[in-house]
Formats: C-alpha cells, sequence, structure tokens
C-alpha cells in the first residue's frame, strides 16, 4: 500500500457570540427602575469580551455596565405603557441580537402638587398673619396641577370644611378673636392629597378713646368720642352712670356727672368710666 502525507491548513473564522435561552417581558411601576443581567443570556465560544446593546428604544433610559453585564431600566417620568425591545452582544467583529420582549410599566397614580400658594393680607401690607375680627381678612389664592387630570381645591379652618375654590377669603368677623388654622387639601381623581398649613392670629379691634380738656382728672368742654372706623364696633354709647340715658357726644350737659363709656362687638366689651364736670 502507498501512502501519502497531506498538510491541511485550517483558518480560523471567528464565531458569533451565542444567545441562550429567552428574555421574559419585564415588568416595572412608572417612576421606577428595573435590572437584567444580560451576560447571563450571552456567551462567546472564543472566550473573547463582549460588549452589550440594544435597540433604538423611546421612553427608557438604559444603562448597561459591560463589564458586569447589569442593564439598569427606567422609564421616562411619568410614563406608563409597554414597549418592545431587543439586546445583542457584540464580540469585535459579530452580533448577535436576544429575542424580542417587552418593558411593561405599571402606572401609578401621583399625588397633586401643590405649585403656588399666595396670600394677601386685607389688614396691613405684606404677608402677615394677624388680622382683626372687623374688616380684617386674608385672602388665599392656591394653584396645583396633577398629571392625570383635574384636581380639587378644598379649605379648612380648624379641620372644619370651609369653602371648594382655588381661592378663599378668611374674614375675621366671621371667626371671632383667636387663633385658627387654616388647611389647604388638594385631590385628584384617585383621591390622592396634598396638604398645606397656615396659621391666622385674629385680634380684637374694639379701640375707642374720648378726646377732651383734662383737668385735675376730669373731662371738661366738649367730649368727642372717637371709633377706629377701619374695624366698626357694633355699637357704642355713652350713658349716664346707672341709668339709660346716652350722651350723643356734642351736647354739653352741666354738673357733676359719671359717664361711662360703652363698646360693644361680637367678641369683647369695654368699658371707660370718666366724670363729667
Amino acid at each position: 500500500s502507498a501512502e501519502q502525507e497531506f498538510n491541511i491548513s485550517v483558518q480560523w473564522v471567528n464565531d458569533k457570540p451565542v444567545f441562550v435561552g429567552s428574555i421574559s417581558n419585564i415588568s416595572t411601576n412608572e417612576d421606577e427602575y428595573t435590572e437584567l443581567n444580560i451576560s447571563t443570556y450571552f456567551y462567546d465560544e472564543e472566550n473573547a469580551s463582549l460588549k452589550y446593546g440594544h435597540t433604538s428604544i423611546n421612553q427608557f433610559t438604559i444603562l448597561i455596565n459591560n463589564l458586569t453585564g447589569i442593564v439598569n431600566i427606567k422609564p421616562y417620568q411619568d410614563y406608563c405603557n409597554s414597549t418592545s425591545i431587543d439586546f445583542y452582544a457584540d464580540d469585535g467583529s459579530n452580533k448577535t441580537y436576544s429575542n424580542e420582549f417587552y418593558l411593561n410599566v405599571v402606572c401609578v397614580n401621583d399625588a397633586p402638587n401643590i405649585t403656588n400658594v399666595n396670600w394677601t393680607n386685607g389688614t396691613n401690607s405684606g404677608q402677615g398673619n394677624n388680622i382683626v375680627n372687623g374688616l380684617g381678612n386674608i385672602t388665599f389664592s392656591a394653584d396645583a396641577q396633577d398629571v392625570e387630570g383635574p384636581v380639587w381645591y378644598n379649605w379648612f379652618v380648624n379641620q372644619v370644611w370651609k369653602f371648594m375654590g382655588k381661592i378663599f377669603v378668611f374674614a375675621g368677623i366671621d371667626y371671632g378673636e383667636g387663633n385658627y388654622n387654616v388647611t389647604l387639601m388638594v385631590n385628584d381623581s384617585a383621591n390622592s392629597q396634598v396638604l398645606r398649613e397656615f396659621n391666622v392670629n385674629v385680634t380684637n379691634d374694639l379701640n375707642m378713646a374720648l378726646n377732651g380738656v383734662i383737668d385735675g382728672g376730669n373731662y371738661t368742654g366738649e367730649v368727642l368720642l372717637n371709633v377706629n372706623i377701619n374695624y366698626p364696633v357694633e355699637n357704642a354709647s355713652f350713658y349716664y352712670l346707672n341709668t339709660t340715658n346716652y350722651f350723643n357726644g356734642s351736647e354739653y350737659v352741666p354738673g357733676n356727672w359719671n359717664w361711662i363709656l360703652i363698646g360693644k362687638n361680637l367678641t369683647k366689651s369695654q368699658y371707660l368710666s370718666y366724670k363729667w364736670n
């Protein structure tokens, strides 16, 4: 028999990365991220280092760590829907793609966002929270938004509902002297709510005085009754002591008389005793 030797040249061919298994659909909640270890689905027969990528996709931020193969997947803010995607592994010469699967984002209701609150003191300039209970008032106005739809504004005073709407007027005459908690509650259609609280201090507006000529503790001459006209008093009268006869503030009555100035409003009475000569 005859033998013959042959030299066979084997040319090296780089094999494509190998994809194994199947990537299942991935679900996450709105505004939350999830992770995927993509390296468990690819390998290279020549043990080449692999770089990973994905097809173009909107509404998601996708970050890949090529050293660990961990993929961070986060939907854009307030996005909730389903989008298809596939990944690939690249050994520098060839790419191998995974199966196509879906990223499902479950909608989660967002609480409303109060974007602006203004309050105007109708008594004093500025933003002070002190008012009087005559003409004193504070006007509150608010703006809020919700990505899912409309919002509703409700106002409470000391936890008691008072008004629905964007603008609420707290009038001192409606409440009287004291310290009050004003609460704004904004609700959306899913009844998620957000609160904003304010403090209002109501002081009594009774402000009366007598103007005249004083001599030895006695008033002489014409007596004028002054009441602060900005914050009206329910009634203010000048009486003879122990009588119901009132002095009108302009007449002159000679003799010794004890007079009592009486002013009243919703929450307070003030008595000022004077002697008339």
